[in-house]
Protein backbone atom coordinates (compact mmCIF):
# COMPACT_ATOMS: atom_id res chain seq x y z
CA UNK A 1 0.00 0.00 0.00
CA UNK A 2 1.13 3.26 -0.99
CA UNK A 3 0.40 6.20 1.28
CA UNK A 4 0.23 9.90 0.99
CA UNK A 5 1.36 12.99 3.03
CA UNK A 6 -1.53 14.76 3.27
CA UNK A 7 -3.18 18.08 4.58
CA UNK A 8 -5.97 20.76 4.29
CA UNK A 9 -4.51 23.78 3.13
CA UNK A 10 -5.25 26.94 1.50
CA UNK A 11 -3.11 29.07 -0.76
CA UNK A 12 -1.90 32.55 0.14
CA UNK A 13 -3.21 35.81 -1.49
CA UNK A 14 -0.40 37.09 -3.30
CA UNK A 15 0.79 40.16 -1.09
CA UNK A 16 0.59 37.66 1.87
CA UNK A 17 3.42 35.40 -0.44
CA UNK A 18 5.31 38.38 -1.28
CA UNK A 19 5.96 38.75 2.53
CA UNK A 20 6.21 35.75 3.50
CA UNK A 21 8.95 35.04 1.12
CA UNK A 22 10.97 37.67 2.08
CA UNK A 23 11.06 36.83 5.72
CA UNK A 24 11.96 33.21 4.52
CA UNK A 25 14.50 34.40 2.86
CA UNK A 26 15.79 36.54 6.09
CA UNK A 27 15.66 33.63 8.13
CA UNK A 28 17.35 31.05 6.13
CA UNK A 29 21.25 30.10 7.29
CA UNK A 30 23.59 27.95 4.91
CA UNK A 31 23.70 25.04 7.16
CA UNK A 32 20.95 26.17 9.65
CA UNK A 33 19.88 22.56 9.85
CA UNK A 34 16.09 23.17 8.62
CA UNK A 35 13.99 21.76 5.97
CA UNK A 36 12.47 24.93 4.34
CA UNK A 37 9.32 24.12 2.12
CA UNK A 38 9.95 25.53 -1.21
CA UNK A 39 8.63 28.95 -2.05
CA UNK A 40 6.57 27.78 -4.56
CA UNK A 41 4.81 25.20 -2.27
CA UNK A 42 3.57 28.02 0.58
CA UNK A 43 0.34 27.72 1.75
CA UNK A 44 -1.62 27.98 5.44
CA UNK A 45 -1.92 24.57 6.75
CA UNK A 46 -5.24 24.02 8.17
CA UNK A 47 -5.01 20.14 9.71
CA UNK A 48 -2.14 17.88 9.05
CA UNK A 49 -3.77 14.51 8.13
CA UNK A 50 -0.94 12.52 7.97
CA UNK A 51 -0.55 9.89 5.91
CA UNK A 52 -3.75 8.64 4.44
CA UNK A 53 -3.81 5.53 1.83
CA UNK A 54 -3.59 6.60 -1.92
CA UNK A 55 -7.44 4.73 -2.59
CA UNK A 56 -8.51 6.61 0.41
CA UNK A 57 -7.68 10.11 -0.96
CA UNK A 58 -10.33 10.26 -3.34
CA UNK A 59 -12.68 9.82 -0.20
CA UNK A 60 -11.03 12.76 2.07
CA UNK A 61 -11.64 15.13 -0.83
CA UNK A 62 -15.07 14.01 -1.45
CA UNK A 63 -15.95 14.27 2.22
CA UNK A 64 -14.21 17.88 2.59
CA UNK A 65 -15.89 18.93 -0.56
CA UNK A 66 -19.02 17.88 0.52
CA UNK A 67 -18.74 19.73 4.12
CA UNK A 68 -17.29 22.74 2.90
CA UNK A 69 -20.10 23.65 1.17
CA UNK A 70 -21.74 24.91 4.22
CA UNK A 71 -18.95 27.10 5.33
CA UNK A 72 -19.18 30.92 3.97
CA UNK A 73 -15.89 32.22 2.62
CA UNK A 74 -13.87 34.18 5.25
CA UNK A 75 -10.68 36.42 5.70
CA UNK A 76 -7.62 36.47 7.16
CA UNK A 77 -6.05 38.69 7.99
CA UNK A 78 -1.60 38.29 8.91
CA UNK A 79 -0.05 40.82 11.35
Amino acid sequence: MHTIRSFIAIPLATDVRRSARKLLRDLKGDKDGMKWVPEDDLHLTLKFLGDVEDREVPKVCLALQEHCQTIEPFSIEFS
